[in-house]
């Protein structure tokens, strides 16, 4: 689990740090993710999308193995959901944990 965070030193109001956790979550947006869930100054977001894996094993089994070797693996693998979890402390720092 990787962290980011970007850093000040005096304390928000809460407006402002609802302000800053809705301008990261446009910029968010902005680069293909979306809002799974929201609460004041905390955001779940995810990019991607579930495989589905009745349609790959019929795949694999009707060319027998390719596809899952050289399409489902990867996929398996390098693909699927995403997440990343969005955090506005009380001085307004930005922590981004995926």
């Amino acid at each position: 689990m990787s962290e980011v965070a970007v850093s000040t030193t005096t304390e928000k109001t809460p407006e402002e740090r609802k302000a800053l956790l809705a301008r990261a979550i446009a910029d968010r947006v902005g680069m293909g993710w979306r809002v799974e869930s929201q609460m004041d100054y905390q955001a779940t977001m995810a990019k991607g999308h579930k495989h589905s894996h009745g349609l790959h094993l019929f795949l694999t089994i009707i060319t027998a193995g390719l596809w899952g070797l050289f399409v489902w693996l990867p996929l398996a693998v390098f693909g699927g959901e995403k997440r990343a979890v969005l955090i506005v402390n009380e001085q307004g720092n930005l922590r981004v944990a995926n």
